[in-house]
């Protein structure tokens, strides 16, 4: 009988730990003890060497080293390791790493690639020649079971969240147009001090910025909410804001979002929600009136949604997904042996 593969799994973060008996995590708790200059100096050139170099240490105890980031994954590619790697990229189509890939070929030692947009999934097959085979979906709606699709409230504030490669001068701009559009922003607090100083213009009183909170919390602000904004910038990191719309569309609200590629790639523009172009104040002042003089047109852009991620984005569907490709990985390189 085969037995399950114990992984080690290293997160470029804090996390939470599971209690999962076959998975272990080591993430930034180890950078309690090193000197501040090298951390600036991992910042920098962006990988987690300390990060990676203890995994290197313990590799040994388990089957599968499962990196969360390729800013570890790229690091321990080079370490020699016996286990085969799992790498979850986030930002893989950065012009730096993109390059780097094509000419080390980094990417096809790693045993599973896992994306989380559709753009990122063709750039490995299309640009990085990787077997289709190896890449595994990583993103998944995690509020789609906690609530139903029914009885959702459509007269609420509008509502926007998130900090990276966020765009909130033009949904301020935007709003600073349309009194009484009561709209809340859910940014960390030092971000929030920091938008406030970079706009000149006095931020309407009809814009909030509640303080942090619990996840119990913001499933009832997004179900209280009329739609959900996410104004980004136009970058290479095509993964910005897919959490968030995810989480929206789980909870059956539509969406407006910049248009951008990883946008384009996952909202259906006039079905799902609407998408507008960068920088672009008169579109997205014009998106913001239309969903919210339509109520009825919001909902039923926010069951589209919904009805997206239980086929595409179930979180039960997504780890059953991950699960056999670990055992996967894990039979094949035993047969190596």
């Amino acid at each position: 009988m085969n037995k399950n593969p114990k992984t080690l799994r290293v997160e470029a973060g804090l996390v939470l730990k599971n209690g999962d008996s076959s998975s272990d995590i080591l993430d930034y708790h180890v950078y309690a003890d090193i000197p501040r200059f090298w951390r600036q100096i991992e910042k920098l050139l962006r990988m987690d060497l300390y990060l990676a170099i203890r995994a290197k240490m313990i590799a040994n105890r388990y089957d599968i080293i499962w990196a969360g980031s390729e800013k570890i994954g790229i690091p321990l590619s080079f370490m020699r390791l016996k286990q085969p790697l799992v790498v979850i990229t986030q930002h893989m189509t950065s012009p730096i790493k993109a390059m780097f890939a094509r000419v080390t070929g980094i990417a096809k030692k790693w045993s599973a690639v896992g994306y989380l947009t559709a753009v990122e999934k063709n750039f490995f097959i299309d640009d990085l020649g990787l077997d289709k085979d190896s890449l595994f979906q990583c993103g998944s709606a995690k509020y789609l079971h906690q609530v139903s699709s029914e009885n959702m409230v459509t007269d609420g504030p509008i509502m926007s969240i998130g900090v990276a490669k966020r765009d909130y001068k033009t949904l301020i701009d935007a709003l600073s147009h349309l009194p009484g559009y009561t709209t809340e922003l859910f940014v960390s607090s030092r971000y929030g001090d920091i938008l406030k100083q970079k706009i000149q213009e006095l931020i309407p009183e009809w814009i909030h910025f509640p303080d942090f909170v619990p996840d119990d919390e913001l499933i009832r602000r997004y179900q209280r909410s009329r739609f959900v904004v996410l104004p980004l910038q136009d970058t290479t990191q095509h993964c910005a804001g897919l959490s968030n719309v995810l989480e929206a569309w789980a909870l059956s609200k539509a969406i407006i979002a910049t248009k951008t590629r990883g946008m384009e790639s996952l909202v259906k523009d006039g079905e799902t929600g609407i998408l507008v172009p960068p920088h672009d104040v008169n579109a997205m002042r014009e998106a913001i009136q239309e969903l919210w003089d339509n109520p009825n047109l919001a909902h039923q852009m926010g069951i589209a949604g919904r009805r997206f991620v239980e086929t595409h984005y179930d979180p039960k569907i997504v780890n059953a997904n991950i699960t056999a490709m670990l055992d996967r990985v894990y039979q094949e390189s035993q047969s190596n042996f």
